[in-house]
């Protein structure tokens, strides 16, 4: 799970997936929109979570947030578009429901999943900035791909990189 990065004046939607490790079910993504001045220090990775947390937390994302959604991918679809393919339609899914504008997109792509920031449609959500995880085996691939859409690198922390929109470049 990548921490918010809460950027200046910017509108950040978080998105991250679960289920994509389960050996049953559907894959589920959730993109949501906090207040900036709300932090909320228990939510992490729901699999470190107990159910009972898991539910509390529920209850103060859905009062808390300023929008959210959420994307699901059933297993039929798993089965027949493969689960990382399912993973990309679940988050595509929850961020299309966002009601709300955004300028700032954070995002977990992990591995070689850099197909789920190459599967976002840009030019549509044009956010600002981007903030995701890139890794050695997929650094090369998620330059590129940024570059050519009009991002440049602002700062990169370890696996944690953050793009932004050159504005010239977006017509």
């Amino acid at each position: 799970m990548i921490k918010s990065s809460h950027t200046a004046n910017l509108i950040e939607v978080g998105c991250d997936e679960a289920g994509r490790g389960s050996l049953a079910g559907p894959v589920v993504s959730c993109s949501v929109i906090f207040p900036k001045k709300i932090k909320i220090k228990e939510i992490n990775d729901s699999k470190l979570l107990s159910k009972n947390k898991r539910i509390k937390l529920e209850k103060i994302i859905r009062e808390k947030a300023i929008d959210y959604s959420f994307g699901i991918a059933n297993v039929e679809e798993i089965d027949k578009i493969n689960i990382l393919n399912a993973s990309i339609l679940s988050m595509h899914r929850s961020l299309s429901q966002i009601k709300n504008d955004f300028d700032f997109l954070n995002i977990d792509c992990e591995g070689n999943d850099y197909k789920i920031l190459k599967s976002i449609n840009l030019k549509f959500y044009k956010p600002e900035l981007i903030n995701i995880e890139v890794y050695d085996d997929t650094k090369n691939n998620i330059y590129q791909y940024l570059h050519q859409n009009g991002y440049e690198l602002l700062i990169a922390k370890s696996v944690s990189h953050i793009f932004k929109r050159k504005i010239s470049k977006i017509i």
